[in-house]
């Protein structure tokens, strides 16, 4: 294969570089692997919480390297969630870092 078959690949790699590197910038972590599992969390949970094609439509619009990660141990049965609102959906985040607790500001704005 050329490495002209590669752009698009090399492509998707650098824009998932730039999301996870925004975010870890924009929280000040300096810990770009734990932004990644955020970014991850948060795209399954809205995963989940969408409507069908609400959900469908917004996966066609990420970088190929993080649409897969959106995918990832999609149930379709399993979803939309039933119980949606801002603390739900925070909490589910949270709670992907039980061992790793997300900053107080995340947390805190459950109550906003």
């Amino acid at each position: 294969m050329s490495t002209t078959g590669l752009e698009g690949l090399e492509h998707t790699l650098e824009l998932t570089h730039i999301w996870i590197n925004d975010l870890d910038a924009t929280l000040e972590w300096n810990n770009k692997a734990r932004a990644y599992r955020l970014l991850k969390s948060v795209l399954h949970a809205l995963r989940d919480w969408l409507q069908l094609e609400e959900m469908a439509h917004f996966g066609a619009q990420l970088p190929t390297l993080l649409r897969g990660v959106y995918y990832e141990q999609w149930r379709p049965s399993g979803t939309p969630v039933w119980k949606r609102g801002k603390a739900a959906f925070l909490a589910r985040v949270d709670g992907d870092f039980k061992q790793d607790p997300l900053p107080n500001l995340v947390v805190a704005s459950t109550h906003a």
